[in-house]
């Protein structure tokens, strides 16, 4: 195989051999550096022919460390859960998830709560300014609610608790339960952060499934008014 190398002549026309190195990388030039001594004192064409073929094997070497950017490893190694939003729109007021089942033969509706996410802070600016808890009414009796616990410090509670209400089956499709999140602030009544209205037959045939649920706060004027003379 004929290299095709430049050639010059001296003053005494006797020819002269010369090697062009070529334009290394920084990789090569980290990981695979080429003798500079070696390059100067090879002459003959077989050795310039070897020395090329190094530098091919080395730059070759150089970006097989290098390798290429895997799209798979950049990827997200978590799901969004349902009804659960990686960004929520301005003015959101937070977000319940809960499950309904509806027992015929004890003729008992299960409530399970489970989370809230995205509540507003007590204070703007400052971050997890909220003790939230949940209090469920069963409609159109509203004496009847039952309560969470409390959460410390935190805008999106996990709950995870259960309640029960005693509805005869004849009578289930003219309930409907109302769910409230409230703030519980020190030293002052509760602040209404805002509820949601489930209306038993809207759910259906799903009541028999303990399908989750989720839905959005929505805010009423007296209680907006209210938060504005707590405060």
């Amino acid at each position: 195989m004929q290299t095709n190398v430049p050639q010059f002549f001296d003053s005494q026309k006797q020819m002269i051999n010369f090697v062009v190195p070529g334009i290394a990388t920084s990789v090569q030039c980290l990981t695979s550096p080429i003798n500079n001594e070696a390059l100067a004192a090879s002459a003959s064409d077989s050795n310039l022919a070897n020395i090329s073929a190094e530098s091919s094997l080395a730059s070759s070497q150089a970006f097989s460390i290098l390798g290429g950017l895997n799209p798979e490893l950049y990827k997200p190694t978590y799901s969004l859960e349902p009804g659960e939003e990686e960004f929520y729109p301005d003015y959101h007021r937070g977000r319940v998830w809960f499950k309904l089942f509806y027992e015929p033969q004890n003729e008992q509706l299960v409530i399970h709560l489970i989370k809230v996410k995205n509540l507003p802070s007590r204070v703007k600016g400052s971050v997890n300014c909220c003790d939230p808890f949940v209090r469920i009414q069963l409609l159109p009796e509203e004496r009847r609610y039952v309560q969470s616990k409390i959460k410390k410090k935190t805008c999106n509670p996990k709950f995870d608790e259960t309640f029960v209400f005693q509805v005869p089956a004849r009578a289930v499709n003219e309930r409907s339960i109302r769910i409230t999140v409230f703030d519980n602030e020190r030293g002052k009544k509760h602040n209404v952060i805002g509820h949601i209205i489930v209306q038993l037959k809207e759910i259906g045939d799903n009541l028999g499934e303990n399908t989750l649920l989720w839905r959005d706060l929505e805010t009423e004027i007296d209680e907006v008014i209210a938060s504005f003379i707590l405060l």
